[in-house]
């Protein structure tokens, strides 16, 4: 489920490069938005695999790492102005 969900997203941001017009690219972002869902696809296979006494830090790593990754890029997004 992960491995379906990075590899869509990242089909259909190779596609949004091509996009003509404003529809194409809508239809696209409807698209990213069924077939990615790598956050929930990640907690639920850390959930899964995990054993129950390490869940709590295993989910909460996993939470820390995604924050992490979003205020970073914030970041870089931040100082390119």
């Amino acid at each position: 489920m992960v491995m379906r969900a990075t590899f869509a997203g990242a089909v259909l941001t190779a596609l949004m490069a091509l996009v003509t017009n404003v529809q194409q690219l809508v239809l696209l972002r409807m698209l990213q938005g069924a077939l990615t869902g790598t956050i929930a696809a990640a907690t639920t296979l850390v959930a899964g695999v995990v054993p129950k006494q390490y869940s709590g830090a295993a989910l909460g790593s996993l939470q820390t790492a995604i924050a992490s990754a979003v205020r970073s890029d914030r970041c870089w997004r931040h100082r390119g102005r």
